[in-house]
């Protein structure tokens, strides 16, 4: 069986490999081209570090596909790489969630292993690890699934300084450990 890790090791490292690993897993997969001809066949909208922002009709549509039950799944990165903060965040926001402007590492090795919460996203999980990351800013109705560990903290980016990985050192007045990387949301039917 193919490896689908994302570790840097890997091939194609990062989120590359979700939509082969989808497939590989019985999920049919396919691109939306047109948010109002094409959303209503998915049962899920999976959005992977888009760089290109979502226009408000597209939000709209992408809000009411949940509202109706539809499902969604957002894969971002850390500290707006590549826009996706930037693209994500107005989506984000409507569900009273957002993608952080910080970089997630940890106080020793490269790569820790994540916290994962009892919850249908980590059914079966063996092990969840993690090169870097960003943190979500979530109200208290999402539910978290993905937790950094004790010995991690976000380290909170300056455009003027460094603009995707801060300054790589713990400083006074960032977060340390149980740090929320992913979260669960309920939201109408979806």
């Amino acid at each position: 069986k193919e490896d689908y890790t994302t570790n840097l090791e890997s091939k194609d490292f990062g989120h590359g490999k979700l939509v082969k690993f989808l497939k590989a897993n019985g999920y049919e997969t396919t691109f939306v081209n047109d948010f109002e001809r094409d959303l209503d066949k998915a049962g899920i909208l999976m959005a992977v570090m888009n760089s290109k922002p979502y226009t408000e009709s597209e939000i709209n549509r992408i809000v009411e596909f949940v509202e109706n039950g539809g499902g969604l799944l957002i894969v971002g990165d850390h500290s707006d790489i590549n826009n996706n903060m930037k693209s994500f965040n107005p989506l984000l926001n409507k569900f009273n969630l957002a993608l952080n402007f910080d970089t997630i590492w940890t106080k020793g090795e490269t790569r820790k292993e994540i916290v994962y919460l009892e919850n249908p996203l980590t059914f079966d999980t063996k092990t969840i690890s993690f090169s870097v990351g960003a943190s979500v800013k979530a109200d208290f109705k999402a539910k978290p699934f993905l937790v950094s560990s004790f010995d991690t903290y976000s380290d909170l980016v300056d455009y003027s300084k460094d603009g995707f990985l801060g300054n790589s050192k713990l400083d006074f007045n960032e977060q340390v450990g149980n740090i929320i990387l992913g979260v669960t949301l309920q939201y109408k039917k979806g």
